[in-house]
């Protein structure tokens, strides 16, 4: 009687991921991109103040940045907060909307 061949076992692969894994990696890497591109930011405010002084392309950069940052670090946002706390008068130039958008509260003393 001839034998059969043997046939290699089957390939066992894991099941797929659900979307919803997937999709919070790609949002962990889009958040961790953002806050990347909102330091690197920060850091280019500093020489282009430096070298156009009379040209006010510095603050943008660094607000921008500093929002990036904020929105997307934990620790950026308790940052801010803290620094809003210890000194009030940048809370009190800062507009109300940016301070919404960085920290995701109102401006302390605004009203609501």
């Amino acid at each position: 009687m001839p034998q059969d061949p043997i046939t290699p076992p089957q390939p066992t692969y894991p099941a797929p991921m659900p979307i919803r894994v997937s999709r919070q990696g790609i949002n962990v890497t889009q958040r961790q991109g953002l806050a990347l591109g909102g330091t690197a930011l920060i850091v280019l405010a500093v020489p282009v103040g430096l070298a156009a002084p009379s040209i006010p392309l510095a603050l943008p950069m660094a607000v921008i940045g500093a929002v990036l940052v904020g929105l997307n670090a934990v620790w950026a946002r308790r940052w801010l907060d803290d620094m809003f706390r210890r000194y009030p008068q940048i809370e009190q130039r800062v507009p109300d909307w940016l301070i919404r958008l960085a920290s995701g509260r109102p401006k302390r003393g605004a009203p609501e």
